[in-house]
């Protein structure tokens, strides 16, 4: 089942909030490994956004609790349970009587898994998996003339996977006719 309440605030702010649950019993799946038969698995999860004319807040959780996945060919069971958290905000604008536009946010995220069993021994990994990332970005637009307009961008990532990451990017644009742009 699942949930949802979307709630008008003053100043055209909006808050939405959600939620739900599913659980199913012996499912089969098949995947490179083989076929497994799950003896069952639970699958909460929750939203939540609140926006203002000028930015957006946003926050997901999604979990799975896997009990006793069978492997159906070699008889081995396996347990998964973890989560997926995401948080992100930007924002919008314009400046210089709207020849300027502008976009900035940052998202942050954490994963977990675990594959644990009922009397603690890990069945798929040596210990609990946990990724941690986020990032940070930003556009910017100017338009000089009708013809003429510069774009810049960039964007900033970390994760404890991978090290540090950095990505500008710069344009400009002209217009040749009405409908072209080189």
């Amino acid at each position: 089942g699942s949930a949802r309440v979307d709630r008008p605030l003053a100043s055209g702010s909006l808050l939405v909030v959600e939620g739900g649950a599913s659980h199913s019993e012996g499912h089969v799946s098949t995947t490179n490994l083989g076929r497994y038969q799950t003896e069952g698995m639970n699958q909460p999860w929750a939203r939540g956004q609140f926006t203002t004319p000028r930015w957006r807040v946003s926050s997901a959780l999604s979990a799975e609790d896997l009990n006793n996945s069978l492997g159906l060919s070699s008889g081995v069971g396996s347990y998964d349970n973890g989560y997926l958290l995401q948080t992100s905000a930007d924002t919008q604008g314009s400046f210089s009587r709207g020849k300027g536009r502008f976009f900035g946010g940052l998202s942050i995220g954490r994963l977990k898994a675990d594959s644990k069993n009922p009397a603690g021994v890990e069945t798929i990994w040596p210990e609990a998996q946990i990724v941690n990332d986020g990032a940070v970005f930003g556009q910017t637009d100017y338009a000089f003339t009708d013809r003429v307009k510069v774009s810049g961008a960039a964007r900033v990532e970390v994760s404890s996977l991978y090290d540090a990451t950095f990505s500008p990017r710069g344009a400009v644009i002209v217009g040749l006719a009405p409908s072209h742009t080189l």
